[in-house]
């Protein structure tokens, strides 16, 4: 998937972008976590064969954590649009990618990471869901790392 840079912007801005809303508790998540992100990235692969930009956020509800998916063309959460903005100016057509993203106040000092999961080309949730599921285990080891060493 490609699309060009301002049709981008002006799509996110705008919020005509596809986004479903899911929650899970710190619990759920750890226990299951290939359960609980599933949906997300189906979500996802529906979005891209839709030719659509997509965000599929998992808020933890007894945590102040949140988990996205998110199809992009820079490796910044559609929340940053402006820095988007300023950064891929007169890009032209560009490749749309998935990002996972975690945020959380005690993960980091920026308490956000983001990391690119694949292309849309030919994007699989199937095929993507280990690697989703391994990075989200690294990032939840981390944030538990970080607040037993408070």
């Amino acid at each position: 998937m490609k699309i060009e840079e301002p049709e981008f912007v002006s799509e996110v801005i705008d919020q005509r972008y596809a986004v479903r809303q899911f929650e899970a508790t710190m619990e759920q998540l750890t226990n299951d976590l290939e359960a609980t992100l599933r949906p997300l990235a189906e979500f996802i692969e529906t979005a891209i064969n839709s030719d659509q930009i997509a965000s599929a956020e998992l808020q933890v509800t007894d945590a102040d954590v949140q988990v996205k998916l998110q199809t992009s063309i820079i490796n910044l959460p559609l929340e940053y649009i402006n820095n988007i903005n300023k950064i891929m100016i007169d890009a032209g057509t560009v490749p749309v990618n998935v990002y996972m993203i975690i945020t959380a106040p005690k993960l980091n000092k920026s308490q956000l990471r983001i990391d690119e999961l694949a292309s849309t080309q030919g994007f699989q949730a199937a095929n993507k869901l280990p690697e989703l599921v391994q990075w989200a285990s690294g990032q939840l080891d981390q944030l538990q790392q970080n607040l037993a060493a408070e």
